[in-house]
């Protein structure tokens, strides 16, 4: 099981944001306002980088798509 983040705001390349611990941590596949359960992925000296394994709270924002 991944950790528990809660997205923040969205990056210019289209990650989620997150605060740990005072480091911040870009989340693939993350919404603003979802609770995700992500996967770290790289540790960085400024920052880390997650992908997200599960949606907790989706955004509002947050769409089916149309096709697999």
């Amino acid at each position: 099981m991944g950790r528990v983040l809660a997205i923040e705001g969205m990056s210019h390349d289209g990650r989620g944001i997150v605060r740990v611990d005072g480091k911040v941590g870009f989340v693939e596949g993350a919404l603003p306002d979802e609770e995700v359960e992500a996967q770290l992925l790289r540790r960085h000296r400024r920052l880390d980088e997650y992908r997200v394994e599960r949606v907790r709270v989706p955004s509002p924002d947050r769409v089916v798509p149309p096709c697999p």
